[in-house]
């Protein structure tokens, strides 16, 4: 059965206020950008970010359906009332625990934890492996992750970032001494964004490790900012 991904919903709130607190906490020690302001940009951010991840999961849900519909024949698959966002490392516990609540406790994740083990799931009929089919297209559907969807979100993510290291994060460096990287072009940092390749904002902050580290703890990347969101 397939083995797929995770979304949000009602965590938005409390998402958007850790993000606050780091932005805060950042702003405390540069006036580049009204408090408010970043607040703001990051809120709506965060709303596209969703919207985007879920619209995929959405996608993925439905191709789960299909499968179920190819393999059970015209059946009606349950409708998702709700959604938690989950880590990608956190995802194959929360199904399982999703399952043992469906009556399936032999599900556990694999040692890796991003699969699902369903080799001691007790099956002892067809009507058991139909019911086993729709516990499981259910826990996934209501388990999103939105960090298997970066592909989708980069068009919404490096834009926001490209205008953060513009507007906060340069400013920032050189507020505390510190030398700033250049601006990137938007076509160059896109290439670039959440890749091992990308461009580094702090490459010309000094030749230490711990400089390097100050400088990150007073002037936090974008993609702190973003990886704070739960």
């Amino acid at each position: 059965m397939p083995a797929r991904r995770r979304a949000r919903s009602a965590v938005g709130v409390p998402a958007i206020a850790v993000v606050a607190v780091v932005a805060a906490g950042l702003l405390a020690g540069c006036a580049a950008q009204p408090g408010g302001r970043l607040d703001a940009s990051l809120a709506e951010l965060n709303r596209e970010r969703d919207a985007v991840a879920l619209a995929a999961h959405e996608a993925d849900t439905e191709r789960f359906g299909v499968y179920l519909r190819d393999r059970w024949g015209p059946i009606s698959v349950p409708e998702t009332a709700s959604y938690e966002w989950v880590a990608a490392d956190e995802w194959a516990a929360e199904v399982s625990r999703c399952l043992d609540d469906r009556g399936f406790p032999g599900a556990r994740p694999t040692p890796e934890g991003d699969r699902i083990d369903y080799g001691r799931v007790a099956v002892v009929s067809t009507r058991d492996l139909y019911e086993l089919d729709v516990a499981a297209f259910g826990c996934q559907a209501e388990h999103p992750v939105r960090e298997w969807y970066s592909a989708e979100l980069q068009s919404v993510e490096a834009p926001w970032a490209l205008d953060y290291w513009q507007t906060v994060l340069a400013p920032c460096l050189r507020s505390h001494g510190y030398r700033a990287a250049p601006v990137p072009s938007a076509e160059e940092f896109a290439e670039t964004w959440r890749t091992d390749g990308a461009l580094d904002p702090y490459r010309l902050v000094g030749p230490g490790p711990l400089e390097r580290t100050a400088a990150e703890a007073r002037c936090p990347a974008p993609e702190t900012l973003l990886d704070a969101v739960p």
